[in-house]
């Protein structure tokens, strides 16, 4: 049982798609100090960026707000984005999109938004839902971000008051393919394959400054995820071992038996 044990902690701390935060989601409060606020280095971003998160929403408010970036030199380079699937500022240019379906309250669905100089795109659930040629222009660094209201101007019309899991900012704009194999599950681990171009990673911001009711909570069903992922492991490992015939682990008694 021992040797089990320490097994399943090896496969669990070695696998390379698995961070200490791969179920840890993030709950906004429902009033205008609830919010994440920090200085990003934007380098990375000035010319093309990509924003992927998961959302749940449990408030509406008249303009509500997941993201924005504001630099030190104002608001003509700034970005912020809503959290239904509207970009309302990106360096300047507008883009208003709404998406082809509405998803309930209380529903997880994933967006993101792509930007490569000159295209703006929004998908949902891996579904371009619309795009847009903007003028090609550089964010200015220098400034500060904020997660559940506007960096602009903290107000109860930008409260966002709902839920965040693995929201991941990428150094280009990420294209059709990546995003809708990234949308497929929100616990798998396609953000771990495109590592090299992210470098806001989810585990970052939830370090970050949180002011007012910003609170993490667990997400039960990419833990049981996260168990199949270590069952079919443990069984490529001993069926490779096992000359006499294939083990099945059986979580529920923690123990192999044979089939």
């Amino acid at each position: 049982m021992i040797k089990l044990i320490v097994v399943v902690i090896f496969l669990l701390q070695y696998d390379p798609a698995y961070t200490a935060n791969e179920e840890t989601a993030l709950s906004f409060g429902q009033t205008w100090g609830d919010h994440i606020e920090w200085s990003p280095d934007m380098s990375p971003y000035t010319v093309q960026f990509s924003v992927c998160t998961w959302l749940r929403k449990r408030f509406r408010a008249s303009n509500s707000v997941v993201l924005t970036y504001i630099p030190d030199s104002g608001y003509d380079y700034g970005i912020e984005l809503g959290d239904d699937g509207v970009v309302n500022a990106v360096v300047g240019d507008y883009l208003q999109l709404q998406s082809k379906f509405t998803v309930p309250d209380g529903t997880w669905f994933h967006v993101c938004w792509t930007w490569g100089s000159s295209t703006l795109s929004v998908y949902v659930n891996g579904e371009v839902i619309g795009s847009r040629e903007t003028e090609e222009r550089e964010i200015r660094t220098g400034g500060k971000m904020c997660l559940g209201n506007s960096a602009y101007s903290k107000s109860s019309n930008y409260i966002f008051g709902g839920d965040l899991f693995k929201l991941n900012m990428y150094n280009r704009a990420l294209d059709n393919t990546e995003v809708r194999r990234m949308s497929s599950h929100m616990c798998s681990a396609e953000e771990a394959r495109l590592d090299s171009s992210r470098i806001l990673r989810w585990e970052a911001v939830m370090l970050e400054d949180r002011r007012g009711n910003v609170t993490d909570f667990e997400l039960p069903e990419c833990t049981m995820q996260r168990l199949d992922n270590i069952e079919e492991k443990l069984e490529n490992l001993f069926s490779q071992q096992n000359n006499t015939g294939k083990l099945k682990f059986d979580v529920n008694y923690c123990q192999f038996v044979r089939f």
